[in-house]
């Protein structure tokens, strides 16, 4: 998932809130809090700052609560009572973390002090800040005029991949096509590496990014890096429907979902039951077509038996009355006989 920012704020005229999201069960002893009228670095021992650098301006005293083990909450009390744009202005001794240095690319780009900005959300970038990575990468992609950014694949490329590693469902999504399709990127000096753009597909996917689902189920369509499996395909492909109705579904796709009755499997484990059921179903109806067949056998063996039974009393009846016919003519005396 998408990494949380090092935190957020708050503020009125007189003083300042700082939230800063630690990682779970974490220890107050482990944490690291050093904050001056001009300055402030917080952050965990032996790991980078969540905050450093120059604060925008002085502060008189401060104060923090550490609320179950994740959340850090700081009041700094201003000694001007203005608004502060931002909180921290530059850094400090070269030390600035992360998000801090992004804020201030997004302040210096409003200014359209470019050459500033820049800076800044390189160093962003540098410290792993995603959005910092992800807007790079966009700006090699596509270059621009703003920042004299001439497009640069292989550093678009090298950008997004370290966004998709640290959890962007989009720049996972980015990420495979750039590796599936040399042409996305013109071929500049990027090899074509399925396996890899695969699995990052599967990431975006399990974000339920829905162009990446889509895209992914029509790989388990066509077998294209993957194991051809189409009951797998059309549930990818229902799920990004469901998260983007706008989605438009090819009238080939939407006739093989309806045979599938895709809208009545809740989700990937159900597709073997599905299929169990189904072949289940097939084999008790060639079962019950077998029991009617041979039961439709013994009724037409026991009519033609029925059959065969009369034919054979007639027969023997008919030689029967014959042969009592003839006993009859050959004993009975003629009426007018000398004997009588």
């Amino acid at each position: 998932m998408i990494p949380i920012l090092n935190y957020k704020t708050a503020q009125s005229e007189n003083s300042i809130t700082i939230v800063l999201i630690v990682p779970e069960n974490t220890n107050q002893e482990d944490l690291v809090i050093e904050i001056k009228p001009k300055t402030i670095c917080v952050g965990l021992k032996n790991k980078n700052s969540l905050i450093e650098g120059v604060l925008y301006d002085e502060i008189e005293k401060h104060d923090f609560t550490f609320e179950n083990k994740r959340y850090l909450n700081i009041i700094m009390e201003k000694k001007n009572p203005i608004s502060w744009p931002i909180i921290i202005k530059e850094p400090n001794n070269g030390k600035i973390d992360s998000h801090s240095a992004f804020l201030l690319y997004a302040l210096n780009e409003e200014k359209e002090n470019y050459k500033e900005a820049f800076k800044y959300l390189e160093i962003s970038s540098e410290k792993k800040h995603f959005i910092s990575v992800h807007r790079l990468a966009t700006f090699y992609s596509l270059g621009s005029e703003e920042y004299n950014i001439k497009p640069d694949a292989k550093k678009a490329l090298d950008l997004w991949t370290t966004s998709a590693e640290m959890g962007n469902p989009e720049a996972q999504h980015l990420v495979y096509f750039s590796k599936l399709n040399q042409s996305f990127f013109k071929g500049n000096g990027i090899e074509k590496d399925l396996k890899k753009a695969v699995l990052y597909w599967n990431e975006a996917a399990e974000d339920e990014h829905p162009e990446a689902l889509f895209n992914l189920g029509i790989l388990y369509l066509n077998g294209n890096g993957v194991e051809t499996n189409p009951e797998k395909a059309l549930v990818l492909i229902q799920k990004a429907k469901e998260l983007d109705p706008q989605l438009e579904i090819p009238e080939e796709i939407k006739k093989l979902m309806n045979n599938k009755k895709i809208s009545e499997i809740e989700n990937l484990e159900s597709i073997q039951k599905v299929q169990e059921i189904d072949k289940k179903q097939e084999i008790e109806k060639k079962e019950k077509v077998q029991e009617i067949e041979k039961k439709e056998k013994k009724q037409i063996d026991k009519k033609e038996e029925s059959k065969s039974n009369t034919t054979k009393y007639i027969i023997i009846g008919g030689i029967a009355i014959l042969v009592a016919g003839i006993a009859y003519f050959k004993f009975r005396k003629p009426k007018n006989s000398k004997n009588d």
